[in-house]
């Protein structure tokens, strides 16, 4: 029984880009799982797809001859690659990459147009038959198409276009010119004609189209007839014996029905397909198949995804494939389908008539992927650094499709905070193609679990749900309360209450904000709250409070944004009237404390790591220091090594003192002036996670806060300021630590 699709001899002549595919390492491949709980299609069973031979990743069908296959592998990159493989064992062949290649309807036989002419290729001997080259054409000449033993290239000239065919003659190629044909005759087509000395070629003429049979041997035409005018576009047909099949959609609208014609009675049957814009029709015995193809690349639902076959005789209708992607008629009259189903996966399915007469999918060569939405892989590492690139990073998770909704949710297990992303796998093929990325900004330090659902668009397959786990580390930050990396901002209001911001520097708005949280009320007994760095010898930051008695008290931090209860560290304090805390000035790794007396005296109390006791005995390192009415210990903001500090005296100008790890200090050198219009400076920390300490300037009589980010450099350490936006609430601060 032969088959022949009415347009499977034309040469169609497209314009191509290029894509590079792995040639398969291996003659079978096994065909991937059947997922649980999908109900069973009109397809073979796994025990009779043991021959299974691999398909070539991310290509097309075009052609089948006896022997083999031909697909296409798109790029829009580099040069389309065309590759023959054989039925029996798998293996494949490079045809052409670039260029235009089709195969002769029967034969193994194909086409290759490339820059430098034609050539006709036996691809079940791996001969070239007959070459064609531009310097045997006449100028402005191109190849149109080929039969068995012939090649038929068109040139233009004033009135159509002229046709030549080509054969071996004597060894050699020989062209004439096709004689007969209306001069002018646009529009080339090439098929087989009824005998192999045949051929049939069609073509336009004005306003008519017409079909001409051409003697291969003396090239001129032996019999013309007109083709029916008919006002409906013919997308896709099939043949059999007994039926012919077709897709026609009107050209004013984009209605498809199919249209199955018994050829002896004339009878015909037709119905609709609502929608479809890319029809296939096959024929397999007394039923037709019938699907919409790209169903797997579709954004929407559709029940035209499935090959679905029909019964010429019942009307019944049975799904074969959950989706196709491109067919051809093979020359034994079976229809030869790349698409997939959820049983056996991605790969070509021959579909022919069963044991009960009624079609089934059987699966002979398999791309080794599932036709369900499935994770690829991903570059989620088991330890994420959040101290390099500023705690942003890149979490990928590829797919084997991008026409998903997904939803990604990363779960902080301690804290139980999650976060949820959605996002769209890329489909840009000069970019990670089918990748979904997060940029994530790395938030609390420790374990967290991530799980993402990829819910298919086009309904095909079940929801793809997968998970995985990593932890985040970074080192302590003195200004980090609850383990997320960004500095936290104590603040105590007109009323008592004291708050905590956690801040955040996003680089794509520029600009310091924070959200806070209320940590108690009853502050106004102290008279001072300072940050301090980590006293206690964990690696969270506390703050001291000195209270209108002068005792000093310790908050250690637990690492959640809250404090332990209140322990007195000292007493006696409210002798000094600045205190500054947070840098290690004397080298050992640990923050120590300076302080100002009422005579100008300046003390240093080294840290020693130890909560009970948290400062050594305190040591006299300066006098004079009354002149300074703020007192800021900002960490290394100069480029050295040690720990530095800056006082702003009673004019307004601010110094900087860099440490000299020893506990002491070079000559101060002048930084700013017009800093009196601040009431409070606090040293944050790296607040924009660019590695350099900053400073905060809280205005009281405004409201306002300024972030002046550092620069690192001694001589000018600080950037110009930006306008922070700090949580206010209602009440204005009186106190920032």
């Amino acid at each position: 029984m032969t088959h022949r699709r009415t347009t499977a001899a034309i040469l169609a002549v497209l314009a191509v880009t290029t894509a590079t595919l792995a040639t398969p390492a291996t003659p079978a491949v096994a065909a991937p799982a059947s997922p649980a709980g999908q109900s069973v299609m009109a397809t073979t069973s796994g025990a009779e797809q043991e021959n299974v031979i691999p398909f070539p990743r991310g290509a097309a069908i075009v052609f089948a001859g006896p022997s083999g296959f031909l697909t296409r592998a798109y790029s829009a990159t580099s040069h389309d690659e065309y590759r023959w493989t054989r039925f029996s064992d798998g293996v494949s062949t490079l045809v052409a990459s670039g260029g235009e290649v089709s195969g002769i309807t029967g034969t193994d036989r194909v086409l290759v147009i490339h820059t430098g002419g034609a050539v006709l290729k036996e691809m079940a001997t791996g001969t070239d038959v007959l070459t064609v080259t531009y310097r045997e054409l006449p100028y402005n000449a191109w190849p149109v198409g080929a039969v068995e033993s012939a090649v038929f290239a068109a040139y233009r000239h004033s009135e159509g276009e002229t046709l030549s065919l080509i054969r071996m003659i004597d060894g050699a190629p020989k062209r004439n010119v096709v004689k007969g044909l209306p001069t002018d005759a646009t529009g080339y087509l090439i098929g087989l004609g009824a005998t192999t000395d045949t051929a049939k070629v069609t073509y336009t003429t004005g306003t008519k189209r017409q079909q001409a049979v051409v003697n291969l041997a003396t090239a001129t035409v032996t019999a013309t007839h007109d083709l029916p005018a008919g006002t409906a576009i013919v997308d896709d047909s099939a043949e059999s014996p007994t039926h012919k099949a077709w897709t026609e959609r009107s050209a004013t609208s984009s209605d498809t029905t199919v249209v199955v014609k018994e050829l002896q009675s004339g009878a015909t049957q037709r119905f609709p397909l609502p929608g479809a814009t890319f029809p296939v029709v096959g024929l397999a015995g007394n039923w037709v198949t019938y699907a919409n193809k790209g169903g797997s690349y579709s954004y929407g639902t559709d029940p035209l995804h499935a090959l679905t076959a029909r019964s010429l005789e019942t009307g019944a209708t049975r799904k074969l494939l959950d989706h196709v992607a491109s067919e051809v008629m093979a020359p034994d009259g079976t229809q030869l389908v790349r698409g997939g189903t959820l049983a056996h996966g991605e790969g070509l399915y021959r579909i022919a008539p069963g044991a009960d007469g009624a079609p089934v999918a059987t699966l002979i060569a398999s791309t080794g992927e599932t036709t369900e939405v499935a994770l690829v892989g991903h570059t989620i590492p088991s330890v994420i650094d959040a101290d390099r690139n500023a705690g942003q990073v890149a979490l990928d998770w590829k797919l084997s499709r991008v026409n998903v909704d997904m939803t990604v949710n990363l779960r902080h297990t301690r804290t139980g905070q999650t976060y949820t992303a959605y996002l769209r796998p890329s489909q840009d093929p000069l970019a990670a193609s089918r990748i979904a990325r997060w940029e994530w900004s790395a938030d609390f330090n420790g374990d967290y679990t991530w799980e993402i659902t990829a819910k298919p668009l086009n309904g095909i397959g079940p929801d793809l749900r997968a998970s995985g786990a990593f932890k985040v580390v970074r080192k302590a930050a003195p200004h980090d309360f609850n383990d997320n990396g960004s500095p936290d901002i104590l603040t105590r209001d007109g009323v008592g209450r004291l708050w905590r911001i956690d801040t955040h520097y996003p680089h794509q708005s520029g600009q310091l904000w924070g959200e806070r949280t209320l940590l108690g009320s009853g502050w106004q007994t102290y008279d001072r709250i300072e940050a301090t760095g980590n006293l206690g010898g964990s690696a969270v930051g506390d703050f001291v409070a000195r209270d209108k008695a002068g005792a000093l008290w310790l908050y250690k931090g637990r690492g959640d944004g809250t404090f332990t209860s209140r322990a007195q560290i000292g007493s006696g304090w409210n002798t000094y009237a600045q205190i500054a805390g947070g840098s290690d000035l004397t080298g050992d790794g640990r923050p120590d404390l300076v302080t100002t007396d009422k005579t100008g005296g300046l003390w240093l109390y080294p840290g020693t790591g130890k909560d009970t006791a948290p400062f050594a005995a305190r040591k006299k390192i300066g006098t004079g220091w009354g002149v300074y009415n703020q007192l800021t210990a900002t960490g290394n903001i100069a480029g050295g090594t040690a720990g530095d500090l800056v006082a702003r005296d009673t004019a307004g100008v601010l110094w900087l003192y860099t440490g000299k790890g020893d506990g002491t200090f070079a000559p101060r050198a002048k930084i700013g002036t017009g800093w009196n219009a601040y009431s409070r400076l606090v040293a944050t920390g790296d607040a924009d996670r660019d590695g350099r300490p900053d400073l905060l300037a809280y205005d009281i009589e405004s409201e306002s806060s300024y972030l002046y980010k550092g620069t690192g450099d001694w001589r000018a350490p600080f950037r110009p300021r930006e306008l922070a936006a700090l949580d206010r609430g209602s009440e204005p601060f009186n106190e920032v630590a």
